[in-house]
């Protein structure tokens, strides 16, 4: 497993980091954004499902998303009707929890986080923040390389659900997310083209593929 397939985006407190660097986007200068929501069908439909050997999150942990995730959708939703907030937002997870490789087909690309949705913890009233968040689906987004190898600038780079073995170092407790790895010419999860060099664990500024 990766050491950094847990951290949430490259703006997330427990990177390491100085006393005085920060996470600071690239220019959003030609930017296409689309509203979006975390789809809770998606985690109703992983009851049952085999464990991934970590530990299971919250609905708070899952569907919390922060800026530089990446977002996928599930292929061919007939339950979208459903929900009010589909008619105007596109339903994305951005969590890989109990997610495999045998599972990537069944979603597509969907964007990268621009805006935060934090949820809270629910105390059995209902949802107290606002679902509703944007992804960004052109232009240049800043996201983690929370993958175990190199990301180069000019590589392609795609999605996935599944980590390579990596460091044994303990991970955090935190639900698993979405990688980004190098991808070949011909796969159909990519999410666009680096820009910039990333490690494991590093910022990587990335031009989305539209």
């Amino acid at each position: 497993m990766s050491v950094y397939d847990t951290y949430m985006g490259p703006g997330d407190r427990s990177l390491p980091r100085s006393e005085i660097e920060g996470f600071q986007p690239i220019s959003r200068i030609g930017e296409i954004v689309i509203n979006a929501f975390v789809d809770p069908y998606e985690w109703n439909a992983l009851e049952g499902r085999p464990d991934d050997q970590t530990q299971t999150p919250r609905f708070h942990e899952w569907a919390t998303v922060q800026p530089g995730m990446v977002c996928v959708t599930k292929k061919q939703r007939s339950n979208w009707h459903a929900n009010m907030n589909a008619q105007t937002c596109m339903p994305v997870i951005a969590c890989a929890y109990k997610m495999k490789a045998e599972d990537e087909k069944n979603y597509q690309y969907a964007g990268v986080a621009r805006t935060k949705s934090v949820r809270t913890a629910d105390d059995g009233l209902g949802p107290t923040t606002d679902e509703p968040f944007t992804l960004a689906i052109g232009g240049m987004v800043t996201c983690l390389n929370n993958g175990t190898a190199n990301i180069a600038a000019g590589d392609m780079v795609e999605w996935t659900f599944s980590v390579e073995q990596g460091s044994k170092r303990r991970r955090i407790t935190t639900p698993r997310r979405i990688v980004l790895k190098t991808a070949s010419a011909l796969s159909t999860k990519i999410v666009g083209r680096a820009l910039s060099f990333a490690k494991p664990g590093e910022p990587i500024d990335i031009l989305l593929k539209q």
